[in-house]
């Protein structure tokens, strides 16, 4: 669902903002529970999708599941930094 262009096209929208070092650190601190939060993103899911339509939700759910994804955009956005 991730491809190497969609990191590197979301690292550069982040860096031109001014978050890719606060999207470093989130990522950082996130990796040892990123499954468990996956998986609660799945089950709040329903709830979401009640309320409101969410762009990107299963997206951001691909992400948190695979820490290789997530150290693929820390690269990403470290690249996108220098």
């Amino acid at each position: 669902m991730w491809t190497p262009e969609d990191m590197d096209r979301t690292a550069a929208d982040l860096a031109r903002r001014g978050l890719a070092p606060l999207a470093i650190a989130v990522l950082e601190s996130a990796r040892p529970l990123s499954f468990v939060a996956s998986q609660f993103l799945v089950g709040l899911d329903p709830v979401v999708r009640l309320f409101a339509d969410v762009p990107g939700y299963a997206r951001l759910v691909s992400l948190l599941e695979d820490r290789d994804r997530m150290e693929a955009l820390v690269v990403a956005l470290e690249r996108a930094i220098e």
